[in-house]
Parts: C-alpha cells; sequence; structure tokens
C-alpha cells in the first residue's frame, strides 16, 4: 500500500475527534520514513530506484542527523552515484 494510500485510510477510519487530518498525516509518514531507513540501512547489494534510474546499493553509510549516504551503481552511469537516504525516501514514497 501506498504512503498516501495508508494516509488516506487512516484519516477515513479516525474517530478521534482530537486527532486532525494533519497529525494522521504527519505520524504515517514517519512511520513510513521509519521502516524504509532501517530498511536501506540493511540493503548492501539490493536494487532501488532513483532519480536517475534503478540501480544496486553498493554502500550505506550514517551522515550527520538521521540520514544516510547511500552510494549506488547504476548500470547507464559510470562510476557510482551518492544519495541522500531521505532524498530517496521522498523519491520513491510518490
Amino acid at each position: 500500500m501506498t504512503l498516501e494510500k495508508r494516509i488516506e485510510t487512516a484519516i477515513a477510519e479516525n474517530t478521534d475527534p482530537c486527532t486532525t487530518d494533519a497529525d494522521i498525516r504527519f505520524f504515517e509518514t514517519e512511520d513510513s520514513k521509519k521502516e524504509f531507513m532501517e530498511t536501506l540501512w540493511e540493503s548492501n547489494g539490493e536494487t532501488i530506484n532513483t532519480p536517475l534510474g534503478v540501480g544496486v546499493i553498493e554502500e550505506v553509510r550514517t551522515m550527520a542527523g538521521t540520514d544516510f549516504s547511500v552510494r549506488v551503481k547504476i548500470p547507464s552511469i559510470d562510476g557510482s552515484t551518492l544519495f541522500s537516504g531521505l532524498s530517496l525516501f521522498e523519491f520513491n514514497s510518490k
């Protein structure tokens, strides 16, 4: 289920008058981001969709804060390309 579909479902099922749609959107996005980043951390050798095409993850390293540096080998590009984990999350959650 896509992130937007999960958000729509959670909003439709919300019966708490104190929980706003914005609250639901925030927490569903954060849960999805946490799950994506945990999966990304252990995904060396796996394929991933990037803005430049599908590639193979060669290395994942921590960066400042809660982000990762992800080195991806894309077949149509010489060498490897670096992406931030958060930018890959944004691209893959559309």
